[in-house]
């Protein structure tokens, strides 16, 4: 975050999402999953990047992966024209 945060802004299309349930502290007692992925989400908006971010009801896990993947790829490429 601290990079983004101090680097000269790249042409870049930020996709993040993250589960409502990832609020476990991480190694050594570091942000959860959740709080880490919002406070880069404002890092990231604070540089005027183009950043899609949503929350969704679960983990981190496959199951949930397999329901966002879609929305994803949406995303980083609908600005982008595929030649």
């Amino acid at each position: 975050m601290k990079q983004f945060a101090f680097a000269k802004k790249l042409n870049l299309n930020i996709y993040l999402d993250v589960g409502c349930v990832e609020n476990v502290l991480t190694f050594n007692k570091g942000a959860s999953i959740l709080s880490a992925n919002r406070h880069l989400r404002d890092v990231l908006t604070a540089k005027e990047y183009q950043v899609f971010y949503q929350e969704y009801a679960g983990g981190h896990d496959y199951m949930c992966w397999q329901d966002t993947l879609p929305t994803a790829l949406i995303e980083l490429f609908k600005n982008n024209s595929v030649q």
